[in-house]
């Protein structure tokens, strides 16, 4: 919060305007797999 500071239009996008495309979460969840799978603990 500011004090004495309005600001119009305060939307907030949500998932729909940060979400990654399917295939850039594809690609994410391979890497992270791959790191995962030599070193689980």
């Amino acid at each position: 919060h500011i004090p004495h500071v309005k600001l119009a239009g305060m939307l907030h996008p949500g998932i729909v305007g940060c979400a990654p495309s399917h295939e850039l979460l594809h690609e994410w969840n391979r890497r992270e797999k791959i790191l995962f799978d030599s070193a689980p603990n």
